[in-house]
């Protein structure tokens, strides 16, 4: 009959807990997920009203370049810059809606 020693055990739970872990690493490696939205529609609140706009909701393979203005959106306001862009880039319509002034 062999003898097991503790280092042994130890050794094999080892090597079960590292294959059970390979196992399920694929599943948070995914980055795309299937049937997840490209746009997203966001609603901004103005003095005068409020604006719709629709964002992407990856990050694009787009070139930046310096004499371009990029419309994004971050920390809860739309904002247009030359050359580069932090946020999530505008991607579709941009709608303003107005609110009606009573005297």
């Amino acid at each position: 009959m062999i003898k097991y020693t503790d280092k042994t055990k130890f050794t094999g739970v080892i090597v079960a807990l590292v294959g059970l872990l390979l196992l399920t690493l694929p599943a948070f490696a995914q980055k795309n997920l299937e049937g997840a939205q490209k746009n997203y529609i966001v609603n901004i609140n103005t003095p005068d009203g409020y604006a719709r706009i629709t964002i992407l909701n990856n990050e694009p393979k787009i070139k930046v370049t310096d004499k371009a203005f990029y419309y994004w959106y971050a920390y809860g306001k739309m904002m247009s810059t030359m050359g580069g862009y932090d946020g999530h880039l505008l991607n579709g319509l941009y709608t303003c809606f107005n609110q009606c002034l009573t005297a």
